[in-house]
């Protein structure tokens, strides 16, 4: 476990805006600005002032949000907060329709006007349907006069998982560290992802850890640069990393990650795919209680995916790919992920397999082909990887042989640099794993590791070396 030092503190807060300067003059510059955020009166001077000016009690804009997420065939999460606590709702519609469908967020029967992060868990939809929604706010009577419910003019829509669609397409980053306000729009421009219907972090999205302002951090360093891009229409699927796991204010990524069933650890399907999320929660400084609870929150993970892989769910899927922010394979810093879920997951059968392993953590790109000790790395920080250097025995003072490592799990394990842009895309033939080039300045980006996996598990990689 690594022992955090004010230097190396430092060090992971710089890592996301370091790691992106690499274009050598203006012209080449990736970037053509930053998002700040603030607290601040901003002037419209579009559309018609007269109506469009909002009164004191509309809260239906909110201060950050919305985002999508936990998405299924029958429902979506919609969150989103305001600058003061207030009752809120979710008017929605399958696209189309004239009417909406307005439901409260409510607390055994009455509204809620006691918070300001407001999540809405939308069930009993259609598979493959789009829909449309809006946000709606009222004030609570017993603080103010006016308290007639204000519905936003925004209105967005999204479109349900379909595990019945021919294809699928997800976008994948990790180890971001709140570098989205300056990277994220190069990103998935760049990086292929304007088209994906998914998006994926691989865990250590806030920049250090969620110590006194939880609601900063979660939306400052990530949310609010998914929601203005992508994720109040197409959904965010997050997952923790050893950051999101520390400081006092770590138990309140709940509250805006929400999950219906209070589970960190779930699937999404969508057409031939069925993602797995495998929660890493383990804070760097536990408890003692803290660790009794964490022995057991292993255990109840390893149990639910154990039960997972008898179900139609895991069976129907041609392709099964699971995520952690920690790895399966090797992880060189954690091994508990190994020790936990090592020998579910050596199933070689044709409905057991898993088909491929993406994590994070290690701030580089390396592969791990199936049965192998092919351990290729192919970017450290964005660039090629530079020479290991020779390990020294501290007792002998001679030189360490290198370590061989072994893959002998029947899957690929993939773990993604810091900022890495990845498409997955899939049909029932073949699932199409690419990485791109995105830091590096020029018209056309480079695809620097490719992955084809079909059904039967075979994996044949189609670029990328460390040369």
């Amino acid at each position: 476990m690594m022992k955090l030092t004010l230097g190396k503190v430092k060090k992971i807060a710089a890592v996301s805006f370091a790691a992106a300067g690499l274009c050598a003059s203006a012209g080449d510059r990736l970037y053509k600005g930053w998002w700040d955020w603030g607290f601040r009166p901003v002037e419209r001077t579009e559309g018609d002032p007269d109506a469009d000016c909002r009164y004191y009690a509309d809260l239906s804009e909110p201060m950050h949000g919305p985002w999508l997420t936990n998405p299924t065939a029958t429902g979506i999460t919609i969150t989103w907060t305001t600058r003061t606590p207030c009752g809120a709702a979710v008017d929605w519609r399958e696209k189309g329709a004239e009417q909406f469908t307005r439901k409260w967020i409510v607390r055994q029967g009455a509204i809620d006007y006691m918070s300001k992060t407001h999540t809405m868990h939308l069930t009993g939809l259609k598979p493959g349907t789009a829909y449309e929604y809006r946000l709606v706010a009222a004030l609570s009577p017993g603080d103010y006069y006016m308290t007639e419910p204000f519905a936003a003019k925004d209105v967005h829509s999204f479109t349900t998982m379909d595990p019945k669609a021919e294809s699928c397409k997800a976008f994948f980053s990790s180890d971001v560290h709140g570098g989205f306000r300056l990277m994220l729009d190069a990103m998935v421009e760049r990086g292929h992802g304007k088209d994906a219907q998914l998006y994926f972090l691989l865990g250590d999205n806030v920049e250090d850890g969620m110590y006194n302002d939880a609601e900063y951090w979660m939306t400052f360093c990530f949310l609010d640069d998914c929601s203005r891009l992508f994720a109040k229409e197409r959904p965010l699927v997050a997952i923790r990393g050893n950051h999101d796991c520390s400081g006092r204010q770590a138990g309140l990524w709940s509250e805006f990650m929400p999950r219906p069933d209070n589970k960190a650890y779930y699937t999404v399907r969508q057409g031939p795919v069925l993602f797995v999320m495998i929660d890493c929660f383990n804070e760097w400084r536990p408890t003692g209680a803290q660790k009794e609870n964490f022995e057991q929150y292993r255990r109840e993970m390893a149990d639910w995916l154990v039960e997972l892989k008898k179900s139609d769910e895991w069976k129907g899927a041609a392709y099964r790919v699971g995520m952690c922010h920690y790895g399966v394979v090797e992880d060189f810093c954690v091994k508990w992920p190994r020790e936990t879920f090592g020998e579910i997951l050596k199933d070689e059968t044709p409905e057991g397999r898993l088909h491929l392993f993406l994590c994070g953590h290690t701030h580089r790109h390396l592969r791990k082909m199936p049965h192998s000790s092919d351990f290729t790395t192919l970017r450290q920080g964005g660039e090629l990887p530079k020479p290991p250097k020779p390990q020294i025995d501290r007792k002998t003072k001679q030189p360490i042989p290198p370590r061989v490592w072994t893959n002998d799990y029947p899957f690929a394990e993939i773990e993604l640099d810091s900022h890495d842009t990845v498409t997955i895309e899939a049909t029932k033939e073949k699932l199409q794993f690419r990485a791109w080039d995105w830091r590096k300045p020029g018209e056309t980006v480079d695809c620097y590791d490719a992955l084809d996996i079909t059904p039967d598990g075979k994996a044949t990689v189609e670029a990328g070396n460390a040369e």
